[in-house]
């Protein structure tokens, strides 16, 4: 069978939204794979007005040569070297977390995507090790744990062993980087965006970056929750989308704008954030001289 991506999930959503459900427009809402499949949707369907995310990153794209690309490579590098110097309060702590989740906890994505079978089978026959490996993760990136709230993980598992979806699942790793999804994002998404900042989500940006990837309508800062918020703290969550909805998306003028979500990052940005370039360049070149 054909590999499924996250650009053919995201069609697969727009079809079940326009055909199956007969909308003819939506808000399209996502965290972790679904942050992804979110924005393909927000850039591909003109049907779909706004964007919510509660994964609020925006990593460098290696196909972006543009001012703003530029900019947000150096922001990133010199966050990611020195939060406490640059950043402050949650800001900080976002990049503390996600220095640390790229250098303590990212090898079961590499090995997710370079060998999906091997590692989705045998958690599929064992899965006191699948288990295992969703309580890591939940420890890793939620409050569920220290909360000692085991019943949304063990939902999780047991929806993906039981019904013996473990592989089919870890095998989207594999079709997204092999595929260089990462680059087909545009640049800039001019569309209405919210997002939510948990203190549990490792895979955040500053907002200084987030501003350079999208037209941010809404950014909340939630003092609970993290990468699963929808389970961990769904009040919350439920309540930062229907306000996103309420005070921001106003249907008939986003309708109206929506062809206008293929601009490009708008000049005002553009200036607003260029001014740290050259301390931003400098530090970079120091922190990379300091690496080899």
């Amino acid at each position: 069978e054909s590999a499924v991506n996250c650009q053919d999930i995201a069609r697969l959503f727009n079809k079940l939204m326009t055909k199956g459900l007969s909308y003819r427009h939506y808000i399209a809402q996502g965290g972790d794979w679904g942050a992804l499949i979110a924005r393909f949707i927000a850039q591909t369907y003109d049907s779909c007005v706004a964007l919510h995310l509660h994964m609020p990153v925006a990593f460098p794209q290696g196909s972006d040569t543009s001012l703003g690309g530029f900019n947000k490579l150096l922001r990133t590098v010199a966050y990611l070297s020195a939060p406490n110097l640059l950043l402050s309060g949650r800001e900080a702590d976002t990049q503390r977390r996600l220095a640390r989740t790229m250098r303590v906890n990212s090898a079961y994505f590499l090995q997710f995507a370079q060998s999906p079978n091997t590692i989705g089978f045998g958690m599929q026959e064992s899965p006191a090790g699948f288990l295992a490996h969703l309580l890591e993760k939940f420890a890793f990136c939620t409050d569920l744990v220290e909360k000692r709230d085991f019943t949304p993980i063990y939902t999780t598992f047991m929806v993906l062993w039981g019904t013996h979806s473990v592989t089919s699942c870890i095998r989207l790793y594999r079709e997204t980087m092999f595929s260089n999804e990462g680059d087909k994002f545009k640049s800039y998404l001019n569309i209405p965006t919210g997002l939510i900042s948990t203190p549990y989500e490792p895979l955040q940006s500053p907002r200084s970056i987030l501003e350079l990837s999208f037209n941010v309508c809404q950014y909340t800062v939630a003092n609970s929750g993290g990468h699963c918020v929808q389970i961990e703290d769904p009040a919350v969550y439920a309540e930062d989308i229907a306000a996103f909805a309420r005070r921001t998306v106003h249907f008939d003028d986003a309708v109206a704008r929506v062809g206008q979500k293929h601009r490009g990052l708008p000049l005002r940005k553009q200036l607003r954030y260029a001014g740290p370039l050259v301390p931003f360049a400098v530090g970079a070149g120091i922190v990379l001289r300091s690496m080899l």
